[in-house]
Protein backbone atom coordinates (compact mmCIF):
# COMPACT_ATOMS: atom_id res chain seq x y z
CA UNK A 1 0.00 0.00 0.00
CA UNK A 2 0.75 3.91 -0.03
CA UNK A 3 1.78 3.73 3.57
CA UNK A 4 5.06 1.29 2.78
CA UNK A 5 6.14 4.88 2.04
CA UNK A 6 5.96 5.63 5.69
CA UNK A 7 7.35 2.09 7.58
CA UNK A 8 6.69 -1.53 7.33
CA UNK A 9 3.28 -1.85 9.82
CA UNK A 10 0.32 -2.88 7.85
CA UNK A 11 -2.37 -0.11 7.45
CA UNK A 12 -5.19 -1.96 6.03
CA UNK A 13 -7.47 -3.83 8.78
CA UNK A 14 -8.05 -7.91 8.38
CA UNK A 15 -11.12 -8.89 8.56
CA UNK A 16 -13.07 -11.73 8.38
CA UNK A 17 -13.57 -14.21 5.30
CA UNK A 18 -16.60 -14.90 3.19
CA UNK A 19 -17.31 -18.37 4.29
CA UNK A 20 -15.78 -17.37 8.27
CA UNK A 21 -18.87 -15.01 7.91
CA UNK A 22 -21.65 -16.94 6.90
CA UNK A 23 -19.99 -20.27 9.52
CA UNK A 24 -20.40 -17.63 12.09
CA UNK A 25 -24.11 -15.98 11.06
CA UNK A 26 -24.78 -20.07 11.18
CA UNK A 27 -23.65 -20.58 14.35
CA UNK A 28 -25.46 -17.66 15.98
CA UNK A 29 -28.60 -19.48 14.78
CA UNK A 30 -29.29 -17.60 11.52
CA UNK A 31 -30.48 -19.88 8.05
CA UNK A 32 -28.54 -18.07 5.06
CA UNK A 33 -31.01 -17.33 2.18
CA UNK A 34 -28.47 -15.21 0.06
CA UNK A 35 -24.63 -14.63 0.54
CA UNK A 36 -22.41 -12.19 -2.05
CA UNK A 37 -19.50 -11.09 -1.81
CA UNK A 38 -19.36 -7.79 -3.53
CA UNK A 39 -16.40 -5.23 -4.21
CA UNK A 40 -17.27 -1.53 -4.51
CA UNK A 41 -14.76 0.65 -5.93
CA UNK A 42 -14.60 4.74 -5.81
CA UNK A 43 -12.87 6.51 -8.05
CA UNK A 44 -11.14 9.68 -6.83
CA UNK A 45 -9.64 12.48 -8.64
CA UNK A 46 -6.28 12.75 -6.60
CA UNK A 47 -4.43 10.05 -3.90
CA UNK A 48 -5.39 13.15 -1.13
CA UNK A 49 -9.29 12.65 -2.16
CA UNK A 50 -9.45 9.15 -1.78
CA UNK A 51 -7.52 9.41 1.67
CA UNK A 52 -10.41 11.79 3.22
CA UNK A 53 -12.63 9.56 1.91
CA UNK A 54 -11.49 6.32 3.69
CA UNK A 55 -11.22 9.15 6.42
CA UNK A 56 -14.73 10.15 6.14
CA UNK A 57 -16.58 6.75 6.57
CA UNK A 58 -14.64 6.44 9.82
CA UNK A 59 -12.35 3.53 8.87
CA UNK A 60 -9.08 3.36 11.10
CA UNK A 61 -6.25 0.83 11.70
CA UNK A 62 -7.94 -0.40 14.72
CA UNK A 63 -6.78 -3.66 14.99
CA UNK A 64 -2.97 -3.59 14.54
CA UNK A 65 -0.64 -3.30 17.75
CA UNK A 66 1.98 -2.38 16.11
CA UNK A 67 0.78 0.13 13.75
CA UNK A 68 1.50 4.35 13.66
CA UNK A 69 -0.35 5.82 16.55
CA UNK A 70 -1.56 9.56 15.79
CA UNK A 71 -2.88 12.03 12.94
CA UNK A 72 -0.05 11.86 10.01
CA UNK A 73 2.51 14.91 9.58
CA UNK A 74 1.81 16.95 6.47
CA UNK A 75 5.22 15.41 5.42
CA UNK A 76 4.05 11.68 6.28
CA UNK A 77 0.63 12.43 4.13
CA UNK A 78 2.70 13.83 1.08
CA UNK A 79 4.94 10.70 1.15
CA UNK A 80 1.66 8.97 1.32
CA UNK A 81 0.08 10.63 -1.44
CA UNK A 82 3.02 10.28 -3.72
CA UNK A 83 3.24 6.58 -3.21
CA UNK A 84 -0.63 6.43 -3.45
CA UNK A 85 -1.40 4.18 -6.96
CA UNK A 86 -3.31 5.77 -9.71
CA UNK A 87 -4.88 4.33 -12.57
CA UNK A 88 -5.42 6.32 -15.18
CA UNK A 89 -5.02 9.27 -13.50
CA UNK A 90 -7.49 8.43 -10.79
CA UNK A 91 -7.02 7.26 -7.37
CA UNK A 92 -9.46 4.33 -6.02
CA UNK A 93 -10.03 3.20 -3.11
CA UNK A 94 -12.55 -0.47 -2.86
CA UNK A 95 -15.03 -1.90 -0.27
CA UNK A 96 -15.34 -5.51 -0.10
CA UNK A 97 -18.73 -6.28 1.35
CA UNK A 98 -20.73 -9.70 1.92
CA UNK A 99 -24.16 -8.56 1.49
CA UNK A 100 -26.60 -11.08 3.37
CA UNK A 101 -30.16 -12.38 3.62
CA UNK A 102 -30.93 -14.37 6.84
CA UNK A 103 -34.12 -15.66 8.94
CA UNK A 104 -33.91 -16.69 12.47
CA UNK A 105 -33.60 -20.26 12.31
CA UNK A 106 -36.27 -21.81 14.45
Amino acid sequence: TAFAALDSHSHINQFASHSNINQSVEKAGFKINASNKVIYTDQHSSALAAIKSIKAIGATTHNHATSRRGLLTKSALKKVCDAYPLSNNKAHVSYHVVLLSLEKAQ
